[in-house]
Formats: structure tokens, C-alpha cells, sequence
């Protein structure tokens, strides 16, 4: 894994509400021994009105190795009728072709869903298979990182593209997740804060509540 290049931010939300604040502090818990070399390399919640997101990330390896650390993370989104959360361990590897590197990844996890619909109390959780697949290099004027994310739970699916103009502090992305029950498109404008790592996340999200804005703050130690 090339130290420079950004990591995709998932999509969801989390509202303008006193759960913003707790998330926020969570993250910055977490995330902030990673500056020490401590065992997160990338943290990050946002949200809107309705909805939250939240993901944590830690290499199991050297993260400037040629052969990429396998992956350990947990994701939890929550939405205004179910909430799916989850953790699980994806063993990549890389291909390189001129300056652009492929990684293709495989691996398992353990997942849960539940409703939040009123009335509804469906619950399920089982263990699932995981693929992905990234890309990244040089673009004009900049850089660019894809990533294409599938699980067997719930056919679940995220797909992002993010575009770093070259010294600005700033980069933009565009992703969409999906499971049986949801779908939710954002696009994001990040935003340097200064401190090393950290980045303010600002844009919007659309799904079948519409669309609202949409805010976070994200660490990347990769």
C-alpha cells in the first residue's frame, strides 16, 4: 500500500444533533493513537439529518510493504427504518502496471441488521464472504483511488471514486452503498484541517428520504 494515497470514506450520515458531537469525540479517541503508530490507520464518521456512519480500519501489517497488510475493520450505518453493522478481515494483493496499482482482496466477516420500522422487530445476523477490488495512481492534474466493495450479507456493495487535485488541500468523492433494504449516494468535498491526517468531511446524501446535507470528519494514517 502506497503511504501517500487517500482511503475511501463510506457513505451515510449522522445528524446536526447532540449524537454528532459523541461520534465525533469517538473517532478522534480512536483514531488518534494511529499518529503514534498505534492500531488505527483510518477512522471516520459523518452524517445527516436521519442517518450514520461510522468505520475503523487497521492494517495487520507494514502499511509501505509491496505486499499490502490484510485489512481488519468494523462499519456500522444506521438509516431512518434499520440500522447493519459489521466486522470482518480481507487478505489483499497487488498488482502493479506502470503507475498504477491494482489491488484485489478476499475475506470474511460477521454481520447483523435490524429493523427500526415501527412494528418490526426483524433481526438477522450471520457470517459472510467479502471481495474488493482498488485502484490507484496518478490522474491529471492529480491523483484518483477506486474501490468496489461486495459482501454476501445482504448483497451488500459499496462503490466510491475520490480525486485529489495535486497541493490543494482538498479532494473530492463520490460513492453508493447498497443493501437489500437501502441505497444512499453521497458526494463529498474533504477538506485539510491542518493537523496531519485529519479531514473535514462536507456534501451531501440521497436516498429515499431525499436528499440533506451532509457532515463528518475523517483520519487517514495510510
Amino acid at each position: 500500500m502506497a503511504n501517500s494515497r487517500p482511503r475511501p470514506d463510506q457513505p451515510g450520515g449522522i445528524g446536526a444533533k447532540p449524537g454528532l458531537t459523541a461520534a465525533l469525540l469517538a473517532v478522534a479517541a480512536a483514531a488518534s493513537p494511529a499518529r503514534a503508530g498505534g492500531p488505527i490507520d483510518f477512522a471516520m464518521v459523518e452524517g445527516s439529518s436521519d442517518s450514520v456512519t461510522a468505520v475503523l480500519v487497521s492494517a495487520l501489517g507494514d502499511t509501505r510493504a509491496a505486499d499490502p497488510a490484510p485489512l481488519l475493520s468494523a462499519s456500522y450505518t444506521r438509516w431512518s427504518d434499520g440500522q447493519a453493522g459489521g466486522i470482518g478481515i480481507v487478505k489483499r494483493w497487488s498488482f502493479a502496471a506502470d503507475a498504477h496499482t491494482v489491488m484485489l482482496g478476499a475475506g470474511a466477516g460477521a454481520n447483523g441488521f435490524s429493523s427500526r420500522a415501527p412494528g418490526d422487530s426483524y433481526n438477522d445476523s450471520a457470517l459472510s464472504l467479502r471481495l474488493q477490488a482498488e485502484a490507484f495512481g496518478p490522474a491529471p492534474g492529480g491523483s484518483y483511488y477506486a474501490l468496489l466493495q461486495a459482501s454476501s450479507f445482504r448483497n451488500g456493495w459499496l462503490a466510491a471514486a475520490q480525486y485529489a487535485p495535486a497541493g490543494w488541500p482538498v479532494g473530492f468523492e463520490l460513492s453508493h452503498y447498497a443493501e437489500t433494504s437501502y441505497n444512499a449516494s453521497t458526494a463529498t468535498l474533504r477538506i485539510a484541517t491542518g493537523i496531519e491526517g485529519w479531514w473535514l468531511r462536507l456534501g451531501a446524501v440521497n436516498d429515499f428520504n431525499g436528499t440533506r446535507a451532509l457532515l463528518g470528519i475523517s483520519y487517514n494514517g495510510f
